[in-house]
């Protein structure tokens, strides 16, 4: 568990019918950056704000600066998170679903609550041949939780 600061993202936010089906999002936001000439300043991130059977996705690239709100794009800045439970995922996209269920009875097994979307950081980009297979993808898996106790 460990504190997240505030975040200045572009981001693009829509409801899609699997995850795999998240690449137009990713398409859309980066056109919309080229577009205004904004550059990302870290690793892109996915919030996952609802999942199955209605999964509400927003894909984010960090920005140095605040903008504009665009037809294309939102600007915004993400909160802090004050307690946020932390995993790494290595490998595979497709992994990423186990990652999440270990962090989740994580999460359950030390008595903390799900506080918000949980976020997917992408640390290390696939190769683009690779990109749903790559074994040496990076991902931080995070989930925004309440603790038990100040103690935890």
């Amino acid at each position: 568990v460990k504190q997240v600061s505030a975040l200045q993202v572009a981001s693009v936010r829509a409801m899609v019918p699997s995850y795999w089906d998240v690449g137009p999002l990713w398409a859309q936001l980066s056109a919309a950056l080229k577009t205004h000439n904004l550059t990302p300043t870290g690793p892109w991130l996915t919030l996952c704000h609802a999942s199955e059977p209605e999964i509400d996705l927003e894909v984010c690239a960090p920005l140095a600066r605040a903008a504009q709100d665009t037809d294309s794009l939102t600007v915004r800045q993400l909160p802090a998170i004050d307690s946020m439970a932390c995993t790494v995922h290595q490998g595979s996209f497709s992994g990423l679903a186990a990652g999440f269920a270990s962090l989740m009875n994580w999460v359950y097994a030390n008595g903390c609550q799900v506080a918000g979307p949980d976020r997917e950081i992408y640390l290390r980009l696939p190769e683009r041949s690779q990109m749903g297979r790559d074994p040496n993808a990076i991902t931080e898996l995070q989930m925004p939780v309440l603790l038990e106790s100040a103690g935890k």
